[in-house]
């Protein structure tokens, strides 16, 4: 136990250059926490698959080192975004250029029934919801924009739950196993993308209704959906909105990230 609370001293110190190392860090800090008393412990399958994760940061990081424009968030973002998710149907937000001009985007999941099930019998929060929403916003971002916007440059996102926001904002969780993985793939794509840390902030439901609608249930076909969607919230002038889906094959490895079994980091790359 003793080697396994010096090791976390040391990756502890190394997340400050590994962005993407720190929801790892949250996952190891629970179970260290919950065996704080044992001299000797047994390493589970997600405790062994978290060190070969940071075996795996660690070659990336001798292949690139980081930026250190990668470590902190620029004074403006490039683009700027709300997203919500509700437990009854699914998740959805509204995307708009700050820094870097964007028509603005509206996109939408359903949630499959097995997720919906997971929520009714809590096995699933919608904090847990909420965090994967901001984790599905910005891949929609990704799949919009040129990658150049993103390089170096950072985004806003706002969203109604207090949780999701402090998640977001820590890259860790102490509580939630759910949470690690949506931050460990979140935090991948940050460093894929070279991009700095995006902030979250969170917003009162009242003024997220953009996003509210399009996380609730809705004509499922692209063509009624952004009819209904503009005829609520007409665009600014001289604009449009754009609809943008995550491809279906997307969508599905997504939702392993809300399944108990433990998934590696190379899985979800």
């Amino acid at each position: 136990m003793k080697d396994l609370v010096k090791l976390q001293g040391k990756l502890n110190w190394l997340a400050n250059a590994i962005v993407t190392g720190k929801p790892l860090l949250g996952e190891l800090d629970m179970f260290l926490h919950q065996h704080r008393h044992q001299t000797w412990v047994t390493l589970p399958s997600n405790i062994l698959i978290l060190l070969q994760d940071w075996q795996l940061l660690i070659q990336q990081l001798h292949a690139r080192p980081i930026s250190v424009h990668e470590l902190l968030p620029t004074s403006k973002p490039a683009y700027q975004g709300w997203a919500d998710a509700s437990t009854s149907w699914g998740a959805g937000g509204v995307w708009f250029g700050a820094a870097q001009p964007l028509l603005p985007i509206v996109w939408s999941i359903e949630w499959p029934p097995d997720i919906i099930e997971a929520t009714q019998q809590s096995r699933v929060s919608i904090n847990t919801l909420e965090l994967f929403t901001i984790l599905a916003h910005h891949l929609v971002l990704e799949a919009a924009v040129p990658p150049a916007t993103l390089h170096h440059g950072s985004v806003a996102i706002w969203c109604d739950n207090t949780t999701a926001v402090v998640w977001a904002n820590k890259l860790r969780s102490l509580s939630c196993h759910f949470a690690h993985r949506i931050l460990r793939l979140l935090t991948v794509r940050l460093l894929n993308n070279q991009e700095c840390p995006f902030t979250t902030t969170h917003i009162t439901g009242e003024y997220n209704t953009l996003a509210d609608f399009a996380s609730r249930k809705h004509p499922t076909k692209p063509h009624a959906f952004l009819t209904a969607f503009t005829s609520s919230f007409p665009p600014p002038q001289t604009s449009f909105w754009t609809l943008c889906q995550l491809p279906n094959a997307t969508q599905q490895k997504l939702f392993l990230l809300l399944q108990p079994q433990p998934l590696a980091m190379e899985s979800l790359l």
